[in-house]
């Protein structure tokens, strides 16, 4: 059975595209809590076996959220510079280093000291290392530590949160400081547990002058002016989208995401 490439997925729809990663799915138990997975028919990755939200599916399935994957794979070019927020074990940090090539390049942000640890040995794995930077930091809007919760047997849940409810602390930075030597930025996504509107202050001067496009997971629910934070999203004559199932970006209105759907997880697409 054939090794998927980008091409590959990026050709099939998702049902297609599930079946044959699905297909190629495999999983090792290593000992010591630890997992070695083939993820979208294509990468090596190692995964905790104590993680019961994001292994199980990369462990049977061998992909995630193929929705965005396919967006991703569709959209994502040869020499493109791409910074991955939340970036837990490397899924998508994986498949977007892929898609750039050594020609471009990945700034991978992941605050968690343990999962951090997983994500860099899965980038090191799959050759990725000498144009992706892992940066163990929360984005966010200042320099300094910031208080965080991990849920157990979620890492991916990871949340900052108030000092009276943190489990530990982690390095805090802006993604304006962290890519300040990036000679371009093409595209940024951002999955971050409601610190979205922190994270996006904190990278003005890279979004003026860059001007990359932007997957952001949306929740007004969360936010302390959901309106004032969405028209910022789309100042300058920015267009704004929804990823549909298909892993197409489908326009989209305010009214939909503010007043018919206030408290949905929404995946959007800030076109430049």
């Amino acid at each position: 059975m054939f090794e998927l490439r980008i091409p590959d997925l990026a050709a099939m729809n998702r049902d297609e595209c599930e079946a044959a990663v699905r297909a190629r799915a495999q999983a090792v138990h290593l000992g010591d809590n630890s997992i070695l997975a083939r993820v979208l028919g294509r990468y090596k990755m190692f995964l905790d076996a104590r993680d019961r939200g994001l292994a199980p599916h990369l462990m049977l399935d061998g992909y995630w959220e193929m929705w965005v994957t396919l967006f991703f794979a569709k959209n994502i070019k040869s020499g493109m510079t791409a910074i991955d927020v939340g970036a837990n074990v490397g899924y998508y940090t994986c498949l977007l280093a892929d898609a750039v090539g050594s020609r471009g390049s990945v700034f991978a942000f992941e605050p968690v000291p343990a999962t951090a640890r997983w994500l860099q040995q899965n980038v090191q794995l799959n050759g990725f290392g000498g144009w992706t930077t892992v940066v163990e930091a929360a984005a966010t809007s200042f320099e300094g530590e910031i208080g965080m919760m991990l849920p157990s047997g979620e890492p991916k849940n990871a949340a900052i949160v108030a000092p009276s409810l943190a489990e530990f602390k982690v390095k805090a930075t802006t993604l304006d400081q962290a890519c300040a030597g990036a000679k371009a930025v093409d595209m940024i996504k951002i999955d971050a547990e409601g610190a979205e509107e922190s994270i996006f202050a904190g990278m003005k001067d890279l979004w003026k002058r860059h001007r990359p496009g932007l997957v952001i997971e949306y929740n007004a629910g969360r936010y302390t002016n959901a309106g004032g934070f969405l028209e910022d999203l789309v100042s300058d004559n920015r267009k704004l989208f929804v990823i549909r199932g298909d892993g197409n970006a489908a326009p989209i209105n305010f009214d939909t995401i503010l007043k018919r759907r206030p408290f949905d997880d929404w995946l959007l697409y800030i076109a430049p």
